[in-house]
C-alpha cells in the first residue's frame, strides 16, 4: 500500500520515470556517436498496480481490497479474486507496452533507425493460477 502513496501520478511509476530519463539522454546525445544507454523499467513487477486509465480497460466483478500481489503458492483465491489479480497484472503490462512504443515512435520521428540499434530484453513471467499455482 505504500507504493500507492508514492506512485500517485503516472509519471511516478518506474517505467515512465525510466523512459523520461531515456528521452532526456537521447535529446542531449542522439546526434553524437558512440553512446549506449541501458534502460531497465522494472515493471511489470509486484505490486501489480497501474494508473487508473490502464486499469479501467480490464473490469472485473471483484469488490474487495487491493489484490495486486499473488501469493506464489497453490491457488487459494476464488475465480473472482483471480480475475482481479490478472486484470491488475494485464493493466500493468498494458502500461509497459505503451512506453517502449513511445521510444519506437521517438526513433521514427528522429530518423534513428538508419544508424542506431535498439536491443530489447525481458525478465521472467509469472504464473497467475496456471496449473493450480
Amino acid at each position: 500500500m505504500v507504493t500507492r502513496e508514492v506512485m500517485q501520478d503516472e509519471a511516478d511509476f518506474p517505467g515512465p520515470k525510466c523512459l523520461a530519463a531515456g528521452f532526456d539522454f537521447l535529446e542531449r546525445n542522439r546526434a553524437d556517436d558512440d553512446w549506449l544507454p541501458m534502460l531497465e523499467g522494472f515493471d511489470p513487477h509486484e505490486p501489480f498496480h497501474a494508473p487508473e486509465h490502464f486499469r479501467d480497460a480490464f473490469p472485473t466483478d471483484y469488490e474487495g481490497g487491493a489484490l495486486d500481489w499473488p501469493h506464489y503458492a497453490r491457488v487459494t483465491e476464488n475465480p473472482t479474486e483471480l480475475d482481479e489479480i490478472r486484470a491488475n497484472y494485464v493493466a500493468l503490462v498494458a502500461m509497459c507496452d505503451e512506453y517502449p512504443g513511445r521510444l519506437l515512435d521517438y526513433f521514427e520521428a528522429h530518423d534513428m533507425w538508419k544508424d542506431t540499434a535498439l536491443v530489447v530484453s525481458t525478465d521472467h513471467g509469472v504464473q497467475l493460477s496456471e496449473r493450480g499455482w
